[in-house]
């Protein structure tokens, strides 16, 4: 099958998507699939592209309006060879792809793992608010528009996928989604675990992510620097709009034990996790964190936002109201004590997940089947 996937991010940058997008990617061309990605970038170019086993096309960003024009002139031009697009954002890459491929009378799919209005929202008003309230207090009606488009996007969309039926639950009442189009594919994910006795931590509490408004790092950073404690670090991995903003925040305040670092490698990033005391995962609303999934995978423990989608997990992990900070700060003094720690890392290494990018292809071309 000829595959044309379209994405908001890839690697270098962090976040589900990307990741996702290079794993599936490297399968399906294994499988014999013909493959092309296209995704916005900070760059035109990275050490390694022209290395890849299909063509990667990067949209460098500029502003809002070249960014959609420039993506969708890619799409545009590249859809005829392929019988289907496969996009993972609805929003920056949904609308330049809907728009070619209906130009074109290709079919699209589209895999549904944030929210681009709710996202918009948290940046604008930088107050706190989970996904599901914010759908539940009709706040997306201030963002009519947008709501609108994103509305349209899904109408004419030929498959929709989600993660976790706990985003498609939110999703489908005010965007009037029609069950029929809608199909699941978890994130993908094979436990391969070193022994307890193999793994040495250091006394690094460890976030990994986009620094924006909605992954909560401003309230992580107030709560982490009131704890009474001296012996551990937070570290902050990774960039986004207000890293900067924070980074000058923490040094202005001379909190020592607060280290913001840059992008690292998926290879370094899992290096990093298996060697860390802990992980946080505080944001407001966190649909499948595929990073999760890697710390469940080095067995490192971790503390989550109580609003996220693997159902499996409730009640099995230590949880947090993400909009409170005396829950995010006993979360932390919990995991910071030893006797916790010890009996909670067993529990992590007991948890149980296997879905492997071979498989996720399998279900993807049997859903695309269903589609052409």
């Amino acid at each position: 099958m000829r595959i044309l996937i379209t994405s908001g991010i890839y690697p270098p940058e962090s976040g589900g998507p990307a990741t996702y997008v290079q794993n599936l990617a490297k399968i399906l061309v294994k499988q014999g699939h013909q493959l092309m990605v296209i995704s916005y970038s900070d760059k035109n170019h990275y050490e390694g592209d022209s290395a890849l086993e299909y063509k990667l096309i990067r949209i460098k960003r500029t502003n809002k309006v070249l960014n959609y024009i420039n993506f969708f002139k890619a799409v545009n031009k590249n859809i005829k060879n392929f019988d289907i697009v496969y996009c993972f954002d609805h929003f920056s890459a949904g609308i330049p792809s809907i728009l070619a491929s209906k130009l074109n009378k290709k079919r699209i799919t589209i895999r549904v793992g944030g929210d681009f209005i709710w996202e918009r929202y948290l940046r604008i008003n930088q107050k706190g608010i989970t996904l599901r309230d914010y759908y539940a207090q009709n706040l997306y009606k201030k963002d009519w528009l947008r709501f609108l488009i994103i509305k349209l996007v899904f109408k004419f969309t030929d498959l929709i996928i989600f993660t976790t039926k706990f985003q498609k639950e939110i999703f489908q009442g005010p965007y009037k989604l029609v069950e029929a189009n809608i199909k699941y594919i978890h994130n993908p994910f094979s436990l391969e675990r070193k022994s307890l006795s193999d793994i040495i931590r250091n006394n690094n509490i460890l976030f990994i992510g986009r620094i924006i408004e909605k992954n909560n790092v401003r309230r992580l950073i107030s709560v982490f620097s009131s704890l009474k404690q001296s012996d551990f670090n937070l570290i902050i991995l990774g960039e986004g709009e207000i890293k900067k903003e924070l980074k000058k925040e923490v040094q202005e305040k001379k909190i020592e034990n607060i280290i913001f670092k840059g992008l690292f490698s998926r290879k370094e990033i899992l290096k990093e996790m298996q060697k860390s005391y802990a992980m946080v995962f505080p944001s407001y609303t966190d649909i499948s964190p595929n990073t999760l999934l890697e710390c469940i995978s080095t067995g490192t423990p971790f503390i989550v936002t109580i609003e996220q989608g693997f159902d499996w997990l409730k009640g099995k992990v230590l949880e947090f109201n993400p909009l409170s900070n005396e829950e995010m700060k006993e979360s932390l003094e919990k995991i910071m004590d030893l006797d916790f720690y010890n009996s909670y890392q067993e529990k992590i290494m007991d948890l149980d997940y296997n879905y492997t990018y071979e498989e996720a292809s399998k279900d993807t071309i049997k859903l695309f089947k269903e589609v052409i």
